[in-house]
């Protein structure tokens, strides 16, 4: 008997050590937070760091001259065919204005690689077509594309689009859902309960082929998906533990075109949802920069909101800086620079659009002191060709009171883009969607029209640097719950009514 009290007692001893132990499993916002928990852009940067990505202007006199500046002014024409020596002409007239129009010139190799591109370019032209011989308009523009590919640039253009197409491509598929328990192991998913544990994907371990996004119902999931420069297959093959092998097809996901282009506060379930479609004002627009700003003050003091980015590809950096110090009432914290490049050519082309700015309606008042965007009187008598370097100002980072899911897409880019950039350094702020565009390290393009072809071509004259806004460079800045962008307003708002209680 006393054998028989003592084993009992043994027992109970650990069983109440046991339940002392015992872990509550997390919650999806606890797991959402420890996916995030490490900062992002948040690499120092030196003011003397950028002169190495800086064309030493001063020591090159191949300025274009000013008949030729004339001639590559916008006249709106556009030739249907050009013969050979046509082709010839612009080509050249292209090449003398890489370096004295370009501020990433020597980001991508110089004059070396310029030359060589532009050299190879003739060499094909000359190869592949005869004296007088005319081609179509598009295969000259494409002609110019595939020598000049080598320039990852998204701001750089021609004909509206960039000479490269970016190499990484967003994949998935929702035809299979998965979870993750508490030791980091995936499991099919399916009318709300785990139905079996993964064992591999693809033969190998599956987490490199897991994404984590969130379903219909506003639940934490993984789809099968991968963004990736190189997909080796389509169909893939996952294990479980207690079935059969699995195969699934993962497709690329396109990009939406939004229609509502517009600005506006609305609420989604009591939810704030702040949608900024431009980060610019036109004078025929029923709100201005004040309502734009503002809103950052609507939401300030919300537990959580959405700032809907999707598709914003177009704005002043000055407008990301401002909606940012007044949500936070701090600068941003990333150290970055610019540097804009200062020659007649520069000078020239961003005088003409200032005009065209002007005659579209494009409204600075309320944003700017001045409506000279581009600073363009500094430079009125300048003789000297320069670079005009300007550190942003930063403060250290801050908490935040609101969780801000942030809602990008493929078309989200440029001052965008930077905005994207300094608010993810806080906690509790999630990019939903698709990877950004990847168009941060430029800015305050000029367009030129090649004067035979019609040809117009986007130039940056500046460069926005930080180390990661290189590096992004036409890969963009990945989400944290990667989601289709037609879906990622609906879903965030119930995830939010899931885990309001955690926020």
């Amino acid at each position: 008997m006393m054998m028989w009290i003592i084993s009992l007692l043994i027992l109970c001893s650990l069983v109440a050590g046991c339940s002392e132990s015992v872990v509550e499993p997390q919650s999806d916002i606890e797991k959402l937070r420890e996916m995030t928990a490490e900062e992002r852009f948040s690499e120092s940067v030196r003011g003397d760091e950028i002169e190495k990505y800086l064309y030493d202007i001063e020591n090159d006199d191949n300025e274009v001259e000013p008949n030729d500046l004339n001639r590559l002014r916008l006249s709106n024409g556009r030739a249907e065919a050009i013969t050979k020596e046509e082709m010839i002409l612009d080509s050249h007239l292209l090449n003398q204005l890489w370096s004295h129009s370009y501020a990433l010139y020597e980001v991508y190799g110089g004059q070396d690689s310029f030359s060589q591109a532009h050299e190879q370019l003739i060499a094909t032209i000359e190869d592949e077509y005869a004296e007088g011989e005319e081609i179509e308009y598009d295969d000259f523009i494409a002609l110019i594309s595939d020598h000049y590919a080598f320039i990852a640039d998204q701001q750089l253009l021609i004909d509206g689009s960039p000479f490269y197409d970016r190499d990484h491509q967003f994949f998935i598929t929702e035809e299979l859902a998965f979870v993750k328990d508490d030791n980091n192991t995936y499991w099919l998913y399916k009318d709300g309960h785990k139905q079996d544990k993964v064992v591999s994907i693809n033969g190998n371990d599956p987490d490199p082929y897991l994404l984590p996004s969130l379903n219909f119902e506003g639940e934490l999931v993984y789809f099968p998906g991968m963004y990736t420069d190189y997909l080796p297959q389509q169909l893939w093959d996952i294990d479980l533990e207690n079935q059969e092998t699995l195969e699934v097809a993962v497709r690329q996901s396109g990009l939406d075109r939004l229609r509502d282009t517009s600005f506006d506060v609305y609420e989604d379930e009591e939810v704030p949802i702040v949608q900024m479609r431009n980060m610019l004002v036109y004078k025929e627009d029923s709100y201005n920069y004040e309502d734009m700003l503002g809103s950052a003050d609507q939401v300030a003091e919300a537990p959580a909101f959405i700032l809907d980015l999707r598709n914003n590809n177009h704005g002043h950096i000055k407008f990301a800086q401002e909606w940012y110090k007044r949500l936070t009432s701090h600068e941003p914290s990333i150290k970055s620079y610019s540097a804009q490049l200062i020659t007649p050519t520069t000078l020239t082309f961003l005088e003409d659009k200032v005009e065209r700015n002007r005659e579209a309606g494009v409204e600075w008042k309320g944003l700017l002191d001045t409506e000279d965007p581009f600073n363009l009187n500094e430079f009125q008598n300048e003789t000297q060709l320069q670079w005009r370097i300007e550190e942003m100002a930063t403060d250290d980072l801050t908490e935040l009171d609101s969780t801000v899911y942030i809602l990008i897409d493929e078309a989200t880019s440029a001052s965008a883009e930077i905005l994207v950039a300094y608010l993810r350094q806080h906690p509790n702020v999630y990019i939903v969607g698709t990877p950004s565009k990847g168009a941060m390290s430029s800015g305050n393009s000029q367009l030129v029209e090649l004067p035979h072809s019609g040809a117009k071509v986007s130039i940056p004259s500046m460069l926005r640097f930080h180390p990661q806004f290189l590096e992004k460079e036409a890969i963009g800045i990945e989400p944290d719950l990667w989601v289709y962008p037609r879906f990622a307003r609906e879903r965030v708002v119930k995830w939010i009514e899931n885990n309001q209680d955690d926020l």
